[in-house]
């Protein structure tokens, strides 16, 4: 029996008899490939080393093309789906070509220095308002401001301050 299980051992190798020092050739250490000795000391090398190769350059790429930054901050054109002359893009069901027109109102701003006569998206009941019908005692002049916006809402509020 002693000689077939030595046959065995000749027919395959086991890495520990053939590159383990020779303290650690017969001992029953079962959980390293092999151990070796570094001087004084001695180490054990694990079954699996890991090979000596770069990281492969597949690995380090990103699948995006593009970075969050860029999608989020991308200036886009206002275009939407029923455009004749839409810019061509890859597909997205998200895309900006791909949206219904925009309906929603403008907000005006509060500080704009611009009046506009006639604009569809602005509800304005008061369009001419005589300086006089806005300001409300001495409150307009008090207003270091000449901003049509700005006197308007002053105006309100003191109106609503009277009221009170």
């Amino acid at each position: 029996m002693s000689s077939n299980n030595n046959r065995q051992l000749q027919a395959r190798p086991n890495r520990k008899t053939e590159q383990s020092f020779d303290f650690f050739k017969n001992t029953k250490v079962s959980t390293c490939s092999y151990i070796k000795r570094k001087g004084d000391d001695f180490i054990a090398i694990p079954f699996y080393f890991k090979p000596n190769q770069r990281n492969l350059d597949y690995l380090n790429k990103s699948m995006y093309s593009t970075s969050t930054n860029q999608d989020a901050y991308n200036n886009k054109r206002r275009c939407f789906s029923s455009m004749r002359n839409k810019p061509l893009s890859p597909y997205n069901p998200l895309a900006h070509r791909s949206r219904l027109v925009d309906q929603s109102l403008r907000i005006s701003q509060s500080n704009v220095c611009q009046v506009e006569i006639g604009d569809r998206n602005q509800k304005m009941i008061k369009h001419y308002v005589t300086q006089y019908q806005n300001q409300l005692g001495n409150f307009g002049d008090t207003t270091p401001c000449s901003n049509p916006q700005i006197l308007a809402e002053r105006a309100k509020w003191n109106h609503k301050l009277k009221n009170k």
